[in-house]
């Protein structure tokens, strides 16, 4: 692996645990502003995964198609 692929992956790495760190952090702190709340959590993680499935969705209809590029 050259110089610039190590690079690349250290970043990504690095990148991967500030996200994590980022997402664990901000759990804490809307666990804190809910009270600990099992109705405010579930709300929270609800709405999280909804948005993710949004973003796939949205990035798939975005990405061009395979069958395109052949």
């Amino acid at each position: 692996m050259d110089s610039k692929a190590k690079r690349t992956v250290v970043f990504m790495a690095a990148l991967g645990f500030a996200a994590t760190i980022s997402q664990v952090l901000l759990v804490r702190m809307l666990l804190m502003a809910f009270k600990g709340n099992e109705l405010g959590v579930g709300v929270l993680f609800g709405m999280w995964l909804l948005a993710s499935a949004v973003g796939a969705w949205l990035g798939e209809r975005k990405r061009p198609s395979l069958s395109k590029l052949w």
